[in-house]
């Protein structure tokens, strides 16, 4: 008995289960006549299509702002509209520099071109299941200006800093270190130099190489070279000292003077492949007697000349006691 229930509910459900599925492909084949229906049906709706410009003169530039798509009005059918754009690339709409007319506006003589005359041309240059009915920009104005080329200085943006007992070797290396510029005159005149964008390095211990991109806020100014490459040289450093004998500059016809101390202890950091070839006579301490006529307690030492190699750390020290005495 236990059993033929069982068996009944099976069949209940199977029953149950082949109805649901026989109202599903129904459904779906519902679905599927409405959206051939559907997509069968024509349609006008607005697209928007990418420009390109040709043939423009090459020694000018628009300063105005000048569209780089163009929304336009088109009628095709239902399946043509939903797969635009998604399964082929969108043609671009010619924009020819040889249609260029000119009118008097405001007492200014301005450049444009009329859409309307190009409507046969672009019906013809772009996806032909597309018709073109009408376009929603009728005229595109440009504002031309003398276009010039010059070189502007590159400024980079860089904020390092160094792990312990880490310092950059040289100078630091960026190529280029100007770029060639092209734009209206009337902006290029106003720059002289171009920024990069902000380098930040934290705890740098090894070479640096990198390249960076310029930044240029204005679509009008066009760049020979968009960025630069930047090397730095990292090396380990060690601290050293030396001591060095303190001259004296402008001493008065007649006397001489006597200092205590009569040198400085300079304490300095210099990479470990330098560390050997730093010698004495390559700093140079100095005194000017040229104070003596403020008549100071203490006299300043100036530390004038050491090595490209080296990071003065501090000396000490800065100011000496004196007697200055008549021969």
């Amino acid at each position: 008995m236990k059993a033929e229930k069982t068996i009944e509910r099976y069949r209940k459900g199977f029953q149950l289960s082949k109805n649901v599925s026989v109202f599903l492909v129904c459904l779906s084949l519902a679905i599927l006549f409405w959206l051939l229906k559907l997509f069968s049906n024509s349609y006008t709706t607005i697209v928007e299509f990418p420009i390109k410009y040709v043939n423009f003169p090459v020694n000018k530039v628009a300063v105005n702002y000048v569209p780089k798509t163009l929304m336009v009005m088109v009628e095709s059918y239902g399946y043509d509209l939903l797969t635009f754009g998604f399964w082929s690339d969108v043609d671009s709409i010619i924009i020819d520099g040889k249609e260029l007319r000119q009118k008097m506006d405001g007492g200014s003589l301005i450049s444009y071109i009329s859409t309307k005359t190009m409507l046969s041309k672009a019906t013809t240059s772009i996806n032909s299941d597309l018709l073109i009915k009408e376009w929603l920009m009728d005229t595109i104005p440009f504002d031309f200006e003398e276009k010039i080329t010059k070189m502007v200085l590159v400024n980079l943006d860089l904020d390092i800093t160094f792990d312990q007992q880490y310092a950059q070797k040289g100078k630091l290396k960026m190529r280029p270190e100007a770029v060639q510029i092209s734009g209206p005159k009337s902006l290029l005149d106003t720059i002289n130099r171009l920024n990069t964008y902000p380098i930040n390095l934290d705890k740098v211990n090894t070479d640096v190489s990198l390249t960076t991109q310029i930044i240029t806020n204005d679509n009008r100014i066009k760049l020979q070279q968009k960025s630069v490459f930047i090397t730095i040289e990292v090396e380990k450093f060690t601290e050293d000292h030396k001591t060095i004998p303190i001259t004296y500059i402008n001493v008065p016809e007649g006397y001489v003077i006597k200092t205590f101390p009569n040198e400085v202890d300079v304490v300095y950091l210099v990479g470990l492949s330098d560390y050997e070839a730093i010698k004495t006579s390559q700093f140079k301490a100095v005194i000017d007697l040229n104070e003596l006529k403020e008549t100071p307690r203490k006299l300043n030492v100036q530390l004038i000349r050491s090595p490209k190699n080296v990071n003065i750390i501090r000396q000490k020290p800065t100011s000496v006691e004196y007697i200055i005495k008549r021969l």
